[in-house]
Order: C-alpha cells, then sequence, then structure tokens
C-alpha cells in the first residue's frame, strides 16, 4: 500500500491522540464527544498530513478535518486553511479559520465518497505547500481501501482568497466530534520536497 501522493524528503512527525472529552458549549447545543490528534511545533510547510480511521456510529452527522499551518488552536489569534469530510455521504470540504472561532468550513466543495459511518476504515490526507505569491496550495485525498489508492478529493489556491502562512508554532490537528467509537492509527505530518513531485 502506497502511504504517499508526494515524494517525501524523509522527516516526519508523529501527531499524538488527545484522548475522548466531553465538549460543552456555550450556546447550549447538545454535548459532544471529541477527541484530536495533534502534532505540536511542527516546523514542516509543505506535508502530507493523514491517517486511517474508522468513525463507527457517531452520535449525529459530523466532519473529520485536519487543520494546517496554524498554531495552537485555541489561541484566538491564528489562522487555518482546512480540509474535511462529512460522515453521512463522504462530502469532501476546504475551507479556513481565521482567528478562533471565526471558521467558514465549507467554502470549496469538492468531491463525495459516500457514506463513511459503521465499521468501515478510510484513508483521510490533507496536503498543504506555500505558494511563490504567498498562501497555500491545499489538497484533500481519500482512500477508501479498495484498491483504488488515494483518490483526490478537493484541491485549491489560497482558499476563499485567504493568504496565509504557516506559524512559528504550527499545530497540525486532526479533530474529530461527535464518534465515540472512532479508531484511529498512523497518523503522521510527513515533510514533502518542493517543488512537489507526484509518485507516479
Amino acid at each position: 500500500m502506497q502511504n504517499n501522493v508526494y515524494r517525501t524528503s524523509g522527516k516526519s512527525q508523529k501527531a499524538e491522540s488527545t484522548g475522548f472529552r466531553v465538549v460543552r458549549y456555550a450556546s447550549g447545543k447538545p454535548n459532544d464527544t471529541r477527541i484530536e490528534f495533534n502534532a505540536e511545533n511542527c516546523p514542516y510547510e509543505a506535508y502530507e498530513a493523514y491517517g486511517y480511521f474508522t468513525i463507527g456510529q457517531p452520535e449525529h452527522d459530523d466532519k473529520l478535518d485536519v487543520k494546517c499551518w496554524g498554531p495552537r488552536h485555541d489561541d484566538d489569534k491564528g489562522a487555518w486553511y482546512i480540509f474535511s469530510i462529512q460522515f453521512s455521504d463522504g462530502q469532501t470540504w476546504l475551507g479556513w479559520e481565521k482567528p478562533h472561532p471565526k471558521t467558514e468550513s465549507e467554502v470549496v466543495k469538492g468531491k463525495a465518497f459516500g457514506d463513511i459511518r459503521g465499521n468501515r476504515e478510510i484513508g483521510f490526507k490533507g496536503v498543504i505547500w506555500p505558494l511563490e505569491g504567498g498562501g497555500g496550495h491545499v489538497e484533500g485525498y481519500i482512500d477508501l481501501m479498495d484498491g483504488s489508492g488515494w483518490q483526490l478529493g478537493v484541491s485549491a489556491d489560497n482558499i476563499g482568497g485567504q493568504k496565509f502562512e504557516k506559524d512559528d508554532s504550527q499545530q497540525v490537528k486532526f479533530r474529530i466530534d461527535a464518534a465515540p467509537q472512532l479508531k484511529a492509527r498512523d497518523v503522521v505530518v510527513e515533510e514533502i520536497v518542493v517543488p512537489p513531485q507526484k509518485i507516479s
């Protein structure tokens, strides 16, 4: 199985699990179960951030997402590019966030891969690299584990016209809400060479 879409530098960083916790919302909406996988102080500017996830039966419909280039998510100042996939229909999206919690999560609509709930493992991958004129190019890939390998779901430059740059104390964050049965493995950030070179 080919884990990478682009050639890597050989450098990688594991994204560590926070474990499950209960999130209580000030708005009064029902509590959620949340788990995150974070690569703290990640130095890479161009990378593939990916893992293999089984959603199980969620508490309600939600998204699996990965946030790139921002600092710790709770600093209320940073900026993130976001790739996400909806549980119920596998719809992929690109979005952005600046500052937390101002989020535009459904800016660029991509391919839908079908229901990803239940005992079905998928590969989920966000790819980012800097553009010469500033900002970033972002791609999102899904591997349905059916032998087809990584399939491009969505891509864009400077999502929603936002020209962000990597934060010096970057935290690459995978976040999954409302999925208390979630299983995950091999969640990692791997640096890619620039200019990017696709693996044939």
